[in-house]
């Protein structure tokens, strides 16, 4: 999987763009394709080091090996749900589906307090 990483806390340029192995989700856990993520202020803190307090929880001289991959925020897929779906413990509820265009009337539906499940908004087509 493609990631962006850093290994010491500094400018822009610290940032490397790096090839990682898929991870496998443990128990409990899920796998997610990413399509997208965006550069969030917290990141560039994180990358600068910053605030210094911070680096109590990232590393105090370079960042953790837990923490060097960025990209908090993220829109994808989910690719694997292991345990959740092999014991049959996880149920998906869908009330009701609305194309993108009527997005103003799923927020009624929503807000009327009637919704009993997921609503789904459906994206046309990349």
């Amino acid at each position: 999987m493609q990631a962006v990483m850093f290994h010491a806390y500094g400018p822009p340029e610290v940032l490397v763009q790096a090839e990682l192995p898929v991870p496998v989700p443990r128990r409990d856990q899920v796998l997610v394709r990413v399509h997208a993520t965006t550069v969030t202020s917290a990141e560039c803190g994180m990358r600068r080091g910053e605030p210094r307090w911070g680096r109590l929880i990232l590393g105090p001289r370079r960042p953790r090996k837990g923490v060097r991959v960025l990209g908090l925020e993220f829109a994808g897929e989910v690719a694997a749900l292991r345990d959740l779906l092999a014991g049959q413990r996880l149920r998906v509820v869908i009330d009701r589906t609305y194309p993108l265009s009527e997005i103003v009337e799923a927020h009624r539906y929503v807000d009327s307090g009637h919704k009993v499940g997921n609503v789904v908004i459906t994206v046309p087509g990349d």
